[in-house]
């Protein structure tokens, strides 16, 4: 059941609250560093695993922002847990899980989780669509970088690199991959996926060092510890 409320948010603030009544209602409060924002009311219809949400009255403290009328989610198990996944958001919900990143025990996270939730650790993998079964990792994707392209000049500069993974190796579009950089992460976004080698890009502030050829790359974080 989905009853009872869900919550997801950024830092130190939860920036929306989503409960659902067993009545088939809804009621979302958005806010924006600790106050209210938007608070929208509606109702929701549930099949199997994708819920829809139908705003009917919605009150906005700013007029910068407008969400949408219509809003699909799904329902995600993980053990314990139990996420709601904006459509739009699925691939990168899975990238999270792959990562490593979304084994978190706060309710600010990015996605929103249902109370309690962030109580309990996960172990194995959420339950997602069939559609994107393949993208949810058994096993990590690892390699190397094997070559870079920089371009652009002044403050921000672009920089392309081959690595040593591709299609072969599970990659799909839309994933993402991580190298270590400066102390910490880094991420690369795929722009041409090949069989056995793909192209990554990264933008990073021109007086950084970039990653040089020979730097592992991971779909998850812990590897490049």
């Amino acid at each position: 059941s989905i009853d009872g409320y869900f919550y997801r948010g950024s830092g130190r603030f939860i920036d929306s609250i989503l409960r659902f009544g067993r009545s088939g209602r809804f009621a979302m409060a958005c806010f924006i560093g600790g106050e209210l924002d938007e608070h929208n009311k509606g109702k929701y219809y549930r099949k199997n695993s994708l819920v829809k949400l139908v705003v009917q009255k919605r009150r906005f403290e700013r007029k910068a922002y407008h969400s949408r009328d219509v809003r699909y989610f799904h329902v995600i198990p993980w053990g314990k847990r139990t996420y709601l996944i904006a459509d739009e958001q699925m691939i990168s919900f899975c990238n999270s899980v792959n990562s490593g990143f979304d084994e978190r025990r706060i309710a600010t996270g990015r996605y929103y989780i249902k109370r309690g939730g962030m109580d309990h650790s996960v172990k194995g993998y959420p339950v997602v669509p069939r559609k994107y079964n393949d993208y949810i990792l058994k096993r990590p994707i690892a390699g190397f970088i094997s070559r870079t392209r920089t371009t652009g000049k002044g403050r921000m500069r672009v920089v392309e690199a081959q690595v040593t993974v591709g299609k072969s190796n599970g990659l799909k579009k839309g994933m993402e991959l991580y190298t270590s950089f400066n102390y910490g992460f880094c991420t690369l976004y795929l722009i041409k996926i090949g069989e056995d080698s793909s192209v990554v890009r990264v933008r990073e502030f021109s007086d950084e060092r970039m990653p040089e050829v020979g730097t592992k790359i991971s779909t998850r974080r812990r590897l490049l510890d």
